[in-house]
């Protein structure tokens, strides 16, 4: 935990420090992609989200993402991951990430390093691949599309 607090500390004296971030108006913003509250025959309830908060600039953003699973009638995290990333542009649709994962609940390999890429492939394809470093290494790739559902 305090190597955790340490990194999050030197996230933000980065913010400080960059020259780059203080020349551009500072934007934040709150994106919700899941938010629901799941009902089963087996008597389980569980509550579940994925979403991230960021605040920064066009050239450095600070990210903090989460995502997890609660059920709601035993009152216990069935599981949650939770990101701080810095996310900086290496093109004018793709932005480098680097930053540090945390899993709960308690557990082997809880804390990684994280080091990928985020952005807008062709065909508005929205890429995130992602290197968590670790005693375990593992690599995620997602890629989402919004399908229209009518031409207007």
């Amino acid at each position: 935990m305090k190597r955790f607090i340490n990194t999050l500390t030197a996230i933000a004296v980065s913010f400080i420090i960059l020259p780059a971030a203080h020349a551009e108006q500072l934007i934040y913003g709150v994106q919700i992609e899941q938010l629901e509250h799941r009902y089963s025959d087996n008597q389980s309830n569980v509550l579940a989200w994925d979403g991230d908060a960021l605040i920064g600039t066009d050239e450095l953003k600070f990210v903090l993402r989460s995502e997890g699973e609660f059920e709601t009638k035993t009152d216990t995290l069935e599981s949650m991951e939770t990101q701080a990333r810095l996310q900086k542009p290496i093109s004018t649709f793709f932005d480098a990430v680097a930053g540090v994962r945390v899993d709960t609940p308690d557990g082997p390999d809880r804390v990684h390093g994280v080091l990928g890429f985020h952005g807008l492939a062709p065909q508005w394809f929205e890429i995130d691949a992602d290197l968590f470093i670790s005693k375990n290494p593992s690599f995620r790739f997602e890629a989402e599309y919004e399908a229209l559902i009518t031409n207007y």
